[in-house]
C-alpha cells in the first residue's frame, strides 16, 4: 500500500527553466568577453563538457566551472568577477521560478491521503541558490518532511542517503513509498538505487533532450495525471529488482486540455 509521495522541486514543482537557460547564455557571453574568445565553437563545446563533468559529480556550484574553464585559457578572471557572475546567473533562476500551474491544487489534493516528502539538491556552501525563490517556501507548508542534500553532511542525489533519510522521517518503507522527479540521472537513478518506485515528470512545458527511460518507470507530462489515473500510475511504478514486463515504446499519456 502507498502511503507517501517523495518529490523533487526544481522543474518538478517549481519552473525555472527559462531562468537557468537566461543565467547560462548571460555567464557564455561575459565569459568569452573576458577570456577574449576567438573561436566560439570550441569554448561553448568546452563549457558544456566541464558543466556536464561537475553535474555528473554532483557539483552544482557555477564559479567552479568557470574556474576550470579559465584555467583551461591560462588565464585568472579574479574572484570579484566570478562572484558577480554567479549572483546575476541565480538571480535570473530565481526571478524566473515559479510553481508549475497545476503543482499547487495537486500536492493539496494528495495530502488528504498521503504523506509528503520533498527532497532538493543544494549545496552547503550556498551557491545554488535556486530554493532561495519564495516559491519553494510556498510548496514546503504542504510538506511533512523536506532535506536539502548536499547540505550538512547529507550527500547529494543520486546518493541513496537522502532518500533512505526521508523514507524514515515520513515512518514508511521503500515498498509504501513513490518518488515523482523530473531529472533521470538524480531522481530516477537515484530513487530506483534506494529500492523506491518511481514515476518520470517530463513536463509538457519544459523542452528537453530526454535521456532514454531504461528503467522503464512510468512517465507524465502534468502532475495533475497523479490525480487523474491515482492509483493506476503507482501501480505501474516497478519496484527495484522486480521483474519487468514487456515494455511498449512509450507510455500511452494523456494530455490535459488546457495544457
Amino acid at each position: 500500500m502507498i502511503k507517501a509521495l517523495i518529490f523533487d522541486f526544481v522543474q518538478t514543482l517549481g519552473d525555472a527553466a527559462s531562468g537557468y537557460k537566461d543565467g547560462e547564455k548571460n555567464a557564455q557571453v561575459k565569459l568569452m568577453e573576458k577570456l577574449e574568445i576567438t573561436d566560439s565553437e570550441k569554448f561553448m563545446e568546452q563549457f558544456r563538457e566541464i558543466r556536464k563533468k561537475h553535474f555528473l559529480a554532483s557539483d552544482f556550484n557555477r564559479k567552479n566551472q568557470w574556474l576550470e574553464l579559465q584555467a583551461l585559457y591560462g588565464k585568472n578572471l579574479g574572484d570579484e568577477f566570478l562572484d558577480k557572475l554567479a549572483d546575476e546567473y541565480w538571480q535570473f533562476v530565481i526571478d524566473a521560478m515559479k510553481l508549475f500551474p497545476e503543482a499547487e491544487d495537486v500536492i493539496r489534493d494528495l495530502k488528504k491521503s498521503y504523506k509528503l516528502g520533498l527532497i532538493c539538491n543544494s549545496q552547503r556552501d550556498g551557491s545554488t541558490r535556486a530554493l532561495q525563490s519564495p516559491e519553494f517556501e510556498r510548496a514546503c507548508k504542504y510538506f511533512d518532511s523536506y532535506i536539502l542534500s548536499g547540505t550538512d553532511g547529507i550527500p547529494a542525489k543520486p546518493d541513496p542517503a537522502p532518500f533512505n533519510m526521508m523514507l524514515e522521517n515520513l515512518g514508511v518503507k521503500a515498498d509504501e513509498a513513490i518518488y515523482i522527479g523530473d531529472d533521470y540521472r538524480v531522481d530516477i537513478e537515484g530513487a530506483h538505487g534506494a529500492g523506491i518506485k518511481c514515476v518520470w515528470l517530463k513536463h509538457y512545458s519544459v523542452k528537453r533532450n530526454w535521456p532514454e527511460n531504461t528503467f522503464g518507470v512510468p512517465e507524465i507530462t502534468d502532475l495533475r495525471e497523479l490525480i487523474k489515473e491515482g492509483m493506476e500510475i503507482f501501480g505501474r511504478a516497478r519496484r527495484p529488482g522486480a521483474p519487468r514486463r514487456a515494455r511498449r515504446s512509450r507510455p500511452t499519456i494523456t494530455r490535459i486540455s488546457g495544457s
